[in-house]
């Protein structure tokens, strides 16, 4: 089952929203955020289970940590 939702952003959020989706090729807003809440999720349930996230440089090997989402 489908659901609609509507959203309102402020433009500078619309306009973030726009790009991701030029650069990731995707035809949709709502595809943007589907995917978006996608990554959300699966950071918390990393994060729910004691994981760190990392970025890690291909260059140099530096790494960055991703500080912990809040979790209620």
């Amino acid at each position: 089952m489908k659901r609609r939702v509507q959203f309102e952003f402020s433009e500078q959020t619309y306009s973030a929203i726009r790009k991701l989706a030029e650069r990731t090729g995707e035809t949709s807003m709502a595809g943007v955020i589907r995917d978006a809440l996608k990554v959300y999720a699966w950071l918390m349930d990393e994060q729910m289970a004691g994981r760190k996230i990392v970025s890690v440089d291909s260059k140099d090997e530096s790494r960055r940590e991703l500080v912990p989402l809040a979790m209620g």
